[in-house]
């Protein structure tokens, strides 16, 4: 397998805009949540921009 990684589960979320993922992310709830997430597991998060259908 070229270029894989050590990954155990692969989550995506589709946003109907990059800048809708982007707010999404900086949210202010989200963030409280984050501070959970980050503990809990080893994750890595990339937001994209394009269209993949």
């Amino acid at each position: 397998m070229k270029e894989a990684r050590d990954a155990r589960r692969v989550t995506i979320v589709e946003f109907p805009s990059y800048q809708l993922a982007k707010a999404c992310y900086d949210d202010a709830a989200y963030k409280e949540a984050r501070q959970f997430a980050l503990r809990a597991s080893n994750r890595e998060l990339l937001i994209i921009e394009g269209d993949f259908a």
